[in-house]
């Protein structure tokens, strides 16, 4: 199965914040699901299932593959 992710998604900033996410971790080789809580102007602020909170840049240049989901 393919996956098709993108750093370019049409939804950033604080419109990605309340949509649940899927980012590309490359040193795991696995994608980790989330949901977006928080935007500082500069990165967004992740909840992973897990329970992890991290700070992610979703979005240019330098950003991980990710990509907004329904799950």
């Amino acid at each position: 199965m393919d996956l098709c992710f993108s750093a370019h998604a049409p939804l950033v900033g604080q419109l990605l914040v309340s949509k649940c996410v899927c980012v590309y971790w490359p040193d795991d080789h696995c994608c980790y699901y989330g949901s977006v809580t928080g935007w500082n102007g500069a990165a967004h602020t992740v909840v992973y299932e897990d329970g992890d909170v991290v700070t992610e840049k979703l979005g240019g240049a330098n950003a991980p593959y990710w990509m907004v989901t329904t799950i």
